[in-house]
């Protein structure tokens, strides 16, 4: 029999230890600590196209906050994309990476830029490039990914490989000209689009199709449905809402207890 202990270690302790206690434990012929659970790279994409309502926008930013905010930890990357004719043209990214108190500021810095700096463009006559957002996706996942082989087969020792999480809080209407990359869009890679209307469904559905995203890699939620989904978003990844961070936010004041 084998025990599985998970221990917080150091960011400069990723290795995994084997220590062989034979008769420690009654029945146990060894017990594994290993390290913290994977780093996530985060994408987010904020549609800010005129043709989205003013309070599904600013429903937007608080679904940002419940869905990845309230759930970032040390070791993560956050990547900040505005939906608009080019999604690459204007990209915010973060990296966290201090103590408890530090990880909260840092969390605090990244929503307000969120409230404050991602804004709808007035008079906005261009196209919704989803596609684009996507393209960024995959294009960095890839070259991230060969990097990493790259390195191994020179004898690198690398840390465990990041998560890989994209979401997307738009309308669903890819309107107009859409980029479309032929990188592959890896198979344990999530997508979830937060406030798809129902009848740009079936447009936002074969993009992602053309995109090559698998059908079950993807998750069109309706704004009515944003509560009940956030409930149980994340818990694959480890990755449950952090009420402390959470009311951090809310209240633009670090809170660490509970951390």
């Amino acid at each position: 029999m084998k025990r599985i202990i998970q221990l917080r270690l150091s960011r400069r302790l990723r290795l995994v230890f084997v220590i062989l206690l034979s008769g420690l434990l009654p029945g146990c012929e060894n017990i594994e600590i290993s390290a913290p659970p994977p780093s996530i790279v985060w994408f987010i994409g904020f549609d800010v196209t005129t043709s989205i309502p003013a309070n599904e926008f600013a429903e937007y930013k608080n679904i940002a906050r419940k869905a990845v905010l309230s759930r970032l930890k040390n070791r993560d990357n956050v990547h900040i994309l505005l939906i608009d004719s080019d999604p690459e043209d204007n990209i915010k990214s973060f990296i966290l990476n201090s103590g408890r108190t530090g990880l909260v500021e840092k969390i605090l810095e990244i929503d307000k830029y969120i409230q404050d700096e991602i804004q709808q463009s007035a008079n906005y006559r261009g196209t919704t490039n989803i596609g684009g957002f996507l393209t960024f996706v995959k294009r960095n996942i890839s070259e991230s990914r060969n990097e990493r082989a790259n390195a191994t087969a020179k004898g690198a020792t690398l840390t465990a490989e990041p998560l890989y999480v994209a979401l997307l809080l738009t309308d669903g209407h890819p309107d107009g000209e859409q980029t479309n990359s032929g990188a592959e869009w890896h198979d344990d890679i999530h997508l979830s689009a937060w406030g798809v209307h129902d009848r740009h469904a079936p447009a936002m559905l074969s993009l992602c199709q053309r995109s090559g995203i698998p059908e079950k890699n993807l998750q069109l939620v309706r704004l009515i449905d944003a509560g009940l989904r956030l409930e149980n978003f994340g818990l694959e990844w480890n990755r449950p809402l952090n009420e402390p961070i959470l009311k951090s936010i809310e209240t633009k004041k670090v809170h660490t207890g509970g951390l």
